[in-house]
């Protein structure tokens, strides 16, 4: 009976063999994890997991910093491609909201706070109310992110606000001191615009957050964000309307990597688990006398 117990709570793995190896399993995890609902458990090592990830993110996406002359003259492809389609829309829709002072607030604030902010916000929810969902969301971040920093390397933009000052208003560096304190432009590569992160990233938690949610309110503001997000981008002028379907793609790309990559390492730990018979029986002997020796802990 405790084998089949141990079994099943480690997804058919041998992690009661090295509890140090089994933390690095379940911290990389699987939907299949059995873990408690509500459980804060494993936390510490989600920061040890992505804190290589975010440096890294940062250091690439400066690189292409210094590339003035290739990403104007990639804004201007991009520009040219928009004008064959017939979606160069971005000047004249901010042209349209620049006598509102409240919509130029709107979108400023939601571009700085309805991003990062919202990201981490469901990072935390995620990990603690759905844990399979929150495995999908971090390693499409990763996956996605992955794919952008090769697109900030090897292919800097300048968005339409830096391309073109007479046609477009800067109404984050003009308007906003929050913006200039989160995401100073001194310390951060304005040539990074392609693809764009902040509607692909919060298209990736709308997603997230609504399969792991029961609630329609809930649901109704997930798919919202990255809907406002695109406008923000716009009526901001921080990114050209082939930024935004870039940014879709590669998140799309993310969570199709991210898909791939968890029933690989979940095949890999069932095909290993059924190599390793005898270590499974004495892991459950070994949870046997544990369940012995501490009552307590067995009636929890």
């Amino acid at each position: 009976m405790t084998q089949r117990r141990l079994w099943r709570s480690n997804g058919g793995r041998n992690d009661g063999l090295n509890p140090q190896l089994g933390s690095i399993r379940a911290a990389i995890g699987s939907p299949q994890q059995k873990v408690h609902p509500r459980s804060w458990s494993g936390i510490g090592w989600q920061f040890v997991l992505l804190t290589p990830p975010v440096l890294l993110y940062f250091l690439v996406r400066d690189l292409s910093a210094d590339q003035r002359t290739e990403a104007f003259r990639n804004a201007e492809s991009i520009l040219d491609v928009e004008r064959s389609l017939g979606l160069d829309w971005e000047a004249a829709l901010q042209q349209r909201i620049l006598d509102s002072d409240a919509i130029l607030t709107a979108v400023n604030w939601f571009y700085i706070y309805g991003h990062f902010p919202l990201l981490i916000t469901a990072l935390f929810v995620l990990f603690r109310w759905s844990r399979g969902n929150y495995l999908l969301f971090r390693n499409a971040l990763v996956a996605s992110g992955a794919i952008g920093l090769v697109c900030f390397v090897l292919y800097p933009v300048a968005p339409p606000r830096l391309f073109d000052p007479t046609a477009f208003f800067d109404s984050l560096g003009e308007l906003s001191t929050g913006y200039k304190i989160l995401q100073n432009p001194n310390l951060t590569n304005q040539f990074a615009a392609v693809p764009s992160f902040h509607v692909g990233w919060n298209l990736l938690a709308a997603i997230a957050v609504w399969r792991a949610s029961r609630f329609r309110p809930v649901k109704i503001l997930a798919a919202l964000s990255p809907m406002l997000m695109v406008v923000a981008v716009v009526l901001t002028a921080n990114h050209w309307l082939l930024d935004i379907f870039a940014g879709i793609a590669v998140a799309l790309a993310g969570i199709a990597i991210a898909v791939i990559s968890q029933r690989i390492y979940d095949s890999v730990g069932r095909a290993a688990a059924t190599r390793c018979p005898r270590q499974v029986a004495e892991a459950a002997l070994n949870a046997e006398q544990c369940e012995s020796r501490c009552p307590e802990m067995a009636s929890s």
